[in-house]
């Protein structure tokens, strides 16, 4: 019985601890990012990625672990029919809100139109920006799987 009282008062000390830590984290503002290397058991130096550029001049590439003022034009996924290809970052993401106030004007807004309780289809380009592929389906409904390039 004390081992049971032991491990419940652990576990809820843990809860609270773990509550406290992301509301100070959340709370504080975020100057850098630290990124870990491939083991997880260091923090590395960020480096700016370099992406490939098309012939229409936009940049295209991975967004993996890149801080998002960083991403490309054109954002590597897999699309619905798993082809590899590239969604244009502004639709998967929309525009960027300039203050905390419009990011509130601009979530509400989404809600109010009921666009964030369903899924978007997006078009999968080929590197060029202009020649779709597949589409890519994104949204609280749509369930899958991490899938990596072949």
């Amino acid at each position: 019985m004390k081992t049971k009282k032991f491990l419940i008062t652990i576990l809820v000390m843990s809860v609270i601890i773990a509550g406290i830590g992301f509301v100070s984290f959340a709370s504080s503002e975020i100057k850098t990012m630290i990124f870990y290397d491939k083991n997880h058991e260091k923090p590395v130096e960020y480096v700016k990625p370099e992406f490939g550029i098309n012939e229409n001049g936009e940049t295209y590439g991975s967004i993996m672990d890149i801080a998002f003022e960083d991403y490309p034009d054109l954002a590597f996924v897999c699309g619905d029919n798993d082809i590899y290809g590239y969604c244009k970052t502004i639709e998967l993401y929309g525009e960027r809100p300039q203050s905390p106030e419009e990011a509130i004007r601009m979530q509400e807004e989404r809600e109010k139109s009921g666009e964030t309780m369903r899924p978007r289809v997006i078009k999968v380009y080929e590197k060029d920006g202009v020649t779709a592929i597949d589409t890519f389906t994104m949204g609280p409904a749509v369930i899958g799987e991490i899938k990596s390039p072949k």
